[in-house]
Parts: C-alpha cells; structure tokens; sequence
C-alpha cells in the first residue's frame, strides 16, 4: 500500500467533515467509459451491428438527382465601382422567389418542361414542383436548385427550366425596373425643379418688400427699427409723465388767479425775522442778558438794588420788542397779498404755454411710435415668411441634388450585369446506390456505438464511482493514507504473464507501507485500536483488515483481529476456520473473552469471531460494557484491528467507532459510490468519530512506482 500522506492526525482533535465535491463532468465521464470499456464495446458493438444492417436492409437505395447553380457574389462587380443599382438580396428571399408560382409558371411554359410524362401526370405542376426543389446555398455565393427523380434527364431538364424561368421572371426582371426607375427619377427631377424655382421668386419678391436680401442685414435692418421704437416710446412716457404734472399744476395756479393771495406762515417769519428793526431789538435783548447775568456774577447778593434794576429794563425790553414784531407782521402780511396776486398770474400763463407745447409734442412722439411699430411688425411678419421658405428651398435643393446624382449614377450603371448569374446548368448526379447503402450503414454504426459510449459514461457520472486516489482526496476532502493494488489478472496478454509474477509482491509491500506507519505510532496508545469499514459491503473492507492484521502480526507485534460484522461475518471463511462462538456471545454474557479468541496460522496474530447473530444481540450491544472490553484487550494485545460492518446499512459500527482510537474507511476503485463514501462520512464525524483517512483497494499497479529489480516475483 502506498502512502498519499501522513496516516495518523494528533491526536485528540476531530477529523474534518467531508467535502461533496468531485471532478469534472468531462473527466469523470471518460473515466467511467474507461472502467466500463468493455461494456460500450460489446454493447455498442451489438448496436451497431444492429443498426447498420437495418440500414442496409431496410433503406431504400437513393434517387438520383439534378442540380443547376447559380452564382449570387457578395460584392457584384458595377461600372463605377461602388454599390450594384439592383436591391441587396436576401438568401432565404431568393430561395423562397424561386419555388414562386411566378419562377415556376415561367417555368412549365416551355413545350419541353410541359410535355414530360414527369410534369403532365401531376394535377397541380407548380405545387408539385414547389414541394420537390431543394433550394439552398453552397457557401456565402453559390445557390443550388436540385430536384430528385427517378429519371435523372427528366429531372435535369426540369431544373434547368426552372432556373432559366427565375433568372428570367425575377432576376433579369431588374434591367427593365432600372429603366423604370430612371424615368421615374427624371420626372421627380423635373417637377422638383420648378417648385424650386416658384420658391426663390416667391423669397426674392419677399425681400424686396423687406429692402434686403441678406439675411444679416434683415436682422440688423430689425433691430434698428425695434431701438428706435424702444427710444421713442420711452420719450413718450417721460414727456406724457410731464404734461400730467404740468396740468394739475395750471388747475391750480388757475383756482387763485384774481384773488390775494395768503403768505404761509412760513414765509411771513421768515420777512419778520430779516427785518432790520427786528434783528436791532434782537441784538439790544441779548446785550441786556448778558450784563444781567455778568452783574448777578460780580455781585453775590439775590436782592442787590442793581441787579432789579436790570432785570426790569430787560423785561420792558422784550414786551417792546414783541411789540415790534407783531407790526412788521402786519406790514408783511399786508404786502406779501399784492405780490402773490401778481407771480400767480404769471405762473399760470408760463404752465399753460409748457403745456400747450408738450400737448403738440405728445402726438408727434404718438405719431412716430405707432409708425415705428407698424414697420416692425411688418418686418417681422415678413421674416417669419421669409425664413420657413428658405428652409423649404434648402431642402428641396438638397432632394433636387440627390435626385439628379442619384438618376446619373443609375443611368451609368444601367447595363450593369444583375446580382445573379448563372454559374452551372443543370448536372445529373452519378450516384453509386452500393457505396452509399455502406456509408449510411458505417454511419448508423458509428452512432449507435457513440450514443452506447454516451449513455454508459452519463451512467457513470451519475454513479460518481471511485476512480482515483486523488479524485477521493478532492472529493471527500480527506487524505489518502494508502492504496493497495488490483491483485486480479488483467491488462494485454503479452503483459498479463510479467505483471501478474509481481502481482503478489506488489500487494505485500503495499500492506507493509500501512503497517510501518502503525509501528511508527506505537507510542500513541489511542493509536493502537483501529477500525475499518466502509460505506457498504463489497468495498474491500474485510481483506484488508486481515492483510494488514497479519503484517502487524508478522512485524512482531501481538495482535488482535475483531469481527466485528455481526450480521454478515466473513473473516473466518478468508481465514480457512469453522465458525465458531465469538463477539455476539460475549456481548450476549454466554461466554467469556478469553474463551473464544483463537489462534490462527499467522504466528502472533490471534482471531476473535463474529460469532452466531441472534434477534436480541442489537439490544445486546447497546448494553454491553464495549469500554471494559476494549481496556482489557488494550492490555493484552498491542494492536487491535477491527472489521466492522459497513456505516450505511447497519448502526453496528458507529457503536464500535466510538471506542476506537480512528477508522480507517475503504474504499475500491471502480465500485464504490463518492455519494455513499461522503455520507459515511458524514454520520461518523457528527459523533465525533475520528477519521485517520481512506485506503483505496484496486488501484493499478503502476500508481506504485514499483518495478520488478525490487520486488520477488511469485514461485510457481
């Protein structure tokens, strides 16, 4: 068995859970149709045997045909280099024209077509023809027409009808459509060219009206006018604001005139106090506080004769000068009433000359904003006219120019060849009715065998068998401590002889790999309890615990060989003993240990059965004291290796899991199911099972790396 990596974890930590994981679908599928090789051959063989003699038998032999092309170039050649005058063409449009009633009328009017015993003995011809013609391309340019008959010259001149009818009725029908549209074009051109012209009088009368022609200077033209209404309406508002001013002023200069007028109050204190005497009395009044108030400072007595002296004379003083006032008030009031009288008539007659002047300038700036807004709109009236024309004539310009290049283009072009020409007429196919019964034959063989291979290989995906250590590895996401080779016969017969004289020591030094690494161990006690088993039987469980078991054994060790498949026991058998009392027993109380371990042929390797399965041993287990058994065999042996029934079926191995130091899971190449193996799994590491890896059983030999100077082939 060769390692893949370390056998044993440290101990005391819980092996990962598996990963459902796998190669992929391609991969996996071709290793499967490699196991099952000989299945696809002779099932696939079968089938197509079956199948290609049916097509031989039961196919009937293959008509001859006619085929006429036709050449349909991407780019066609023009005189003028550049695009073809006739429409682009669509295939499937072209395939669709020439089964058209109108190709195949055209067709069947030739006395040949229509007199062939093939065309006169259908009631509907054109129908029938439509059904039977096979049109399609040969590559992006050559369109095949081909009709299959019995009578291969029939069928020629059929199909050389019917193209000759389509070349004729639809291809070389564009040459007249080109001389069509030509006059087309020129009468569009010569109806677009007087349109054209009414419309450049029209905008030439129109810009005359307007006093330009250029567009700019329309546009300067208008906006000059609109400033100058802008200028003048504004004056008008100003000198309007001024004549109402001036009007309500004469109205009223106009309610005082003739009568004396009545200076404000104002204005007669004002005269009062510029009046000479008064100011003189004013300048008397304050000399007289000021040498009161300086006679009351040098002289510190209130009653001095003095200073009452001075204090009456500015007292008689001021009703003097109160006195003085109120007559130069009268005087003031008496002339200011004859003033007034006289500047109010003036004003008047001043306010109501203003007014009548600005009244005649009022409907002179009148005049001219109303002249000055009617040619604005006048000149915008005409421009929105004129522009929406210039643009008409612009495009019709524009249609005009096209239309006559495009009428010269096509009157170059006119004789130009049309977009499909003839390329081949019609040519009976030689047809060898043996050879083709053969291909077709080879060809339902070789399907049959393909869709054999197919359904095998998507059986085995589905299956997801074993293929490879490294596909368990990635897989399961657990290592694989070993694999242990295929010790059947097998391969080519010329090898079979050489490979199968190593065969056996091939195996031997595969199980001394695993047994190394055990010993390696030996000073982990948790170690030396190991369980094997797998997802379900069949896996190669049982072999290599006895394998290993006796290489343990030989190595010197003393060890302890459990059956521990209690349902299905098989050790003994492999190991040529009776069945005998064993493990069932034990757990059932009816016999003790040590009674039923025997020896076996391998010096040190000691056996203890499964013993006899009754209904009441699964209570049995369940009860039993497995931790005192198994400190007792811990003792005594230095390995114990059990062989446990497979995870899937049973609940057996799970108890026994529980008290092993690790388990060991195999699996074989080619059998087991990664499904099954990952769900094995999976219950073993939810009880905190732990899981030292997997050995994969019937791996090839050459995974080994081992060649025949090392190992000692078999005596015969």
């Amino acid at each position: 068995m060769t390692p893949h990596s370390t056998i044993l974890a440290p101990a005391g930590q819980p092996s990962h859970p598996p990963k459902a994981g796998g190669d992929a679908v391609a991969w996996v599928v071709l290793r499967g149709l490699a196991r099952r090789w000989r299945q696809v051959v002779g099932i696939g063989g079968v089938a197509a045997v079956v199948i290609a003699t049916a097509v031989w038998v039961f196919l009937p032999p293959p008509v001859p045909s006619a085929t006429a092309k036709l050449y349909i170039p991407l780019r066609p050649a023009t005189n003028l280099g550049g695009e073809h005058p006739d429409p682009p063409i669509e295939r499937q449009t072209q395939a669709t024209l020439i089964k058209s009633r109108l190709a195949l009328t055209a067709a069947l009017r030739s006395p040949e077509v229509n007199s062939l015993p093939v065309i006169r003995q259908q009631d509907d011809a054109p129908d029938w023809l439509a059904k039977k013609l096979t049109v399609e391309f040969e590559g992006p340019e050559i369109l095949k027409v081909t009709l299959q008959y019995s009578d291969p010259e029939q069928a020629r001149i059929v199909v050389d009808a019917v193209k000759d009818g389509y070349l004729k009725e639809i291809v070389n029908n564009s040459v007249y459509e080109r001389g069509e549209r030509l006059r087309r074009l020129g009468e569009m051109e010569a109806a677009t060219e007087a349109t054209v012209t009414r419309k450049r009088n029209a905008i030439r009368e129109l810009a005359k009206e307007l006093g330009a022609t250029d567009p700019q200077n329309v546009a300067h033209q208008q906006r000059l006018v609109l400033d100058q209404l802008q200028a003048a309406r504004t004056e008008l508002v100003k000198l309007q604001a001024e004549l109402r001013r001036g009007r309500l002023e004469e109205a009223s200069l106009a309610g005082r005139a003739g009568t004396p007028g009545e200076l404000p109050e104002s204005v007669v204190d004002g005269y009062v106090n510029q009046d000479p005497r008064v100011r003189a009395s004013d300048q008397a009044r304050a000399q007289l506080e000021a040498k009161l108030e300086a006679t009351r400072g040098a002289l510190a007595t209130p009653g001095h004769p003095r200073v009452a002296q001075l204090a009456g004379e500015l007292e008689k003083h001021k009703a003097d000068h109160e006195a003085l006032r109120a007559r130069v008030r009268a005087e003031v009031t008496e002339n200011g009433r004859g003033r007034s009288r006289l500047e109010t008539d003036a004003r008047l007659a001043s306010v109501r000359e203003q007014n009548a002047f600005r009244q005649g300038l009022e409907k002179v700036l009148t005049d001219e904003v109303e002249r000055l807004g009617k040619s604005a709109k006048t000149i915008n009236t005409m421009n929105l006219d004129l522009e929406p024309q210039r643009v008409e004539l612009k495009q019709l310009e524009d249609i005009l120019f096209k239309i006559k290049q495009t009428a010269a283009v096509l009157g170059m072009e006119r004789d130009t060849p049309a977009r499909v020409r003839e390329l081949e007429k019609a040519v009976v196919s030689k047809v060898d009715p043996e050879r083709q019964k053969a291909l077709l034959a080879a060809g339902g063989g070789l399907a049959a065998l393909a869709l054999t291979a197919l359904l095998v290989g998507l059986v085995e995906f589905r299956r997801q068998r074993v293929d490879s250590p490294e596909g368990v590895s990635r897989g399961l996401g657990l290592r694989v401590v070993g694999t242990v080779p295929d010790p059947r016969p097998g391969g080519f017969p010329w090898l079979r002889a050489d490979r199968d004289r190593y065969a056996a020591g091939w195996l031997t030094e595969a199980i001394s790999c695993t047994r190394i690494m055990l010993l390696n161990g030996r000073d982990q006690p948790r170690h030396r309890v190991l369980q094997i088993t797998s997802p379900v039987s069949g896996e190669g469980k049982t072999s290599l615990s006895i394998q290993l078991a006796a290489d343990v054994a030989r190595a010197g060790h003393r060890t302890l060989l459990l059956d521990a498949d209690l349902r299905n026991p098989n050790v003994h058998t492999r190991l040529g003993l009776p069945p005998a009392a064993g493990l069932c027993e034990i757990l059932r109380g009816e016999t003790d240990p040590a009674a039923v371990v025997r020896e076996t042929a391998v010096p040190g390797l000691m056996f203890l059965p499964a013993g006899a399965w009754t209904p009441d041993t699964p209570q049995a287990l369940a009860t039993a004291d497995l931790a005192r058994l198994f400190a007792a065999w811990r003792d005594e042996y230095a390995f114990v290796l059990i062989d446990s029934s497979p995870v899937l079926p049973v609940t057996d191995p799970l108890v026994f899991a529980l008290h092993a130091d690790g388990v060991i899971v195999s699996l074989l190449r080619g059998v087991s199911r990664m499904p099954l193996a990952a769900e094995a799994c999976h219950r073993m590491t939810a009880l905190g099972v732990r899981l030292l890896g997997v050995i994969v059983n019937g791996t090839p030999a050459r995974v080994y790396g081992y060649s025949a100077p090392y190992i000692a082939p078999t005596r015969a």
